[in-house]
């Protein structure tokens, strides 16, 4: 089994998906920078398909799009795939949070200069209109 997927990516570029199976050997690669740049790492643009989102795919057809899936049904990867996504939504969450954390020291750090410098909070202001 041998089939090349595009796939669309978060800036529009178009990326290849090459899946590849015989009875020694598979191969799932993709041509994005993530996967080229990053050894060993497993990119969204797989990770998606992995979990069964095929809506970035460009011009497949339902026999590419069915060898796909059988593709991944055979790699009895469900369990790991559960542990990435768990540990990704607590990194989301981890990154939401940082964000809020981040807001909350540098405002508490302009209050503790506006102690030093009673019209920083206004020249503050005017820098942020």
């Amino acid at each position: 089994m041998e089939t090349y997927l595009n796939v669309k990516g978060s800036k529009n570029n178009t990326y290849v998906i090459s899946v590849f199976k015989d009875d020694e050997d598979s191969f799932f690669d993709c041509d994005c920078p993530a996967a080229n740049f990053s050894a060993g790492q497993l990119c969204k643009h797989r990770l998606a398909l992995l979990n069964g989102d095929f809506s970035k795919i460009i011009n497949a057809d339902d026999e590419e799009i069915a060898l796909v899936k059988e593709f991944i049904a055979s790699a009895n990867i469900q369990n790991e795939l559960e542990e990435i996504n768990k540990i990704q939504s607590e990194f989301d969450r981890l990154q939401a949070e940082e964000k809020k954390l981040k807001s909350l020291l540098g405002q508490r750090k302009r209050d503790l200069l506006s102690k030093f410098y009673p019209s920083y909070d206004e020249e503050y202001d005017d820098i942020q209109k």
